[in-house]
């Protein structure tokens, strides 16, 4: 079975699926209480950014993405 097209998997799946393939190749480190995410999570969400060319991911659904894309503009 291929790697699935992150550009086309609704986003809360793509940032799953990523940040688990890039977990096991991250050295550990230690969490501090401050930090919210792990690296491979920040990691998922820099090259998801990248491939939907988005800079700021909002906190709306991932259809209000879908529709930019269809339209050619970018949500903010």
């Amino acid at each position: 079975m291929g790697r699935p097209d992150l550009t086309l998997l609704p986003l809360p799946v793509a940032f799953t699926t990523l940040s688990h393939w890039t977990l096991p190749h991250l050295p550990p480190k230690l969490l501090h209480s401050h930090e919210k995410i792990s690296d491979a999570e920040l990691l998922a969400v820099a090259l998801l950014q990248k491939l939907h060319k988005v800079f700021y991911f909002s906190r709306r659904s991932s259809d209000d993405l879908d529709r930019s894309k269809d339209s050619g503009s970018v949500v903010r």
